[in-house]
């Protein structure tokens, strides 16, 4: 397919090769379109009598705090409703670093306590060396038993990116200056998971990947009309609202931190107008 403009926005890949096992032994978030489907063949298997019990999340960042507290809620809820007993069911958090490490000590403190009121074992600083059939395998040796454990570490780039000839960063995401072009090609332009901005790095976040669309959009158009394109520059710092499993949610941007299920109504009705954008196109 020959081209004039090329715009690389392909997301990005589960790691998978970064523990020994997971592909085997592991659930990858990601792909999402993926994941879905084996969430809920979890969530059926586990309604079974001799179905798993134990459950163990790996990755601390927000993502796997979310879905981890998502999972015990709907369990329980689930278990209830089909005459289990929702204390058979145990679950781990397991994540090589700090909890939430990007986010300030009081949101951390927060999901502490939170993870620890809800009977969740969490282990912090704690490698995971393999996934196994029986569980994970630390660094020291150790054994957490489980019977399904989801993965929710970073993802990689495409492996096809290597191919491309195009400039990648030391992670092998593609390289792009201010206004989301390729550093060494003009026509090429990347934007969110995929891409790395040089000049003003930043996490792998959604709000950043949705964010560079209408930067992106203009210069793809300027380009077109033989215009210059213009440079971004992403936001430092972005709200964040942690959902706690219920209708309750903790905000964390910077140094600040609130909680309430006011926040959980406030994400609910930012997550659903956004979504509608795409249901019901104006």
């Amino acid at each position: 397919l020959p081209y004039h403009l090329l715009s690389l926005d392909v997301g990005i890949t589960p790691a998978l090769d970064a523990i020994p096992g997971a592909a085997e032994h592991g659930i990858a978030v990601k792909p999402i379109a993926d994941f879905v489907q084996k969430y809920d063949a979890l969530m059926a298997a586990a309604l079974r009598a001799n179905g798993p019990r134990r459950i163990a999340v790996v990755g601390g960042g927000a993502g796997g705090v979310e879905l981890l507290l998502s999972l015990q809620g709907r369990v329980a809820r689930m278990a209830g409703q089909a005459g289990l007993e929702p204390d058979r069911f145990t679950f781990a958090l397991v994540t090589s670093g700090r909890l939430l490490a990007t986010h300030n000590g009081r949101v951390q403190e927060a999901f502490r306590r939170d993870l620890a009121g809800k009977g969740i074992a969490l282990h912090e600083e704690t490698p995971v060396r393999a996934i196994e059939a029986a569980g994970l395998r630390l660094a020291d040796g150790e054994m957490i038993a489980a019977d399904a454990v989801l993965v929710t570490t970073h993802a990689s780039a495409p492996d096809w990116f290597a191919e491309t000839g195009l400039a990648l960063d030391e992670k092998d995401f593609i390289a792009v200056g201010p206004t989301l072009q390729s550093l060494d090609d003009p026509n090429v332009f990347a934007a969110g998971d995929c891409a790395s901005m040089v000049e003003t790095p930043r996490e792998k976040a959604g709000v950043y990947a949705v964010r560079a669309g209408p930067p992106l959009a203009r210069n793809l158009i300027a380009m077109a009309q033989g215009q210059e394109p213009e440079r971004w520059r992403p936001q430092k710092r972005h709200l964040a609202l942690i959902t706690t499993g219920e209708k309750y949610a903790v905000a964390s941007r910077g140094a600040f931190k609130a909680e309430g299920a006011w926040l959980w109504h406030l994400k609910d009705w930012i997550d659903r107008r956004w979504m509608d954008r795409y249901r019901k196109p104006a």
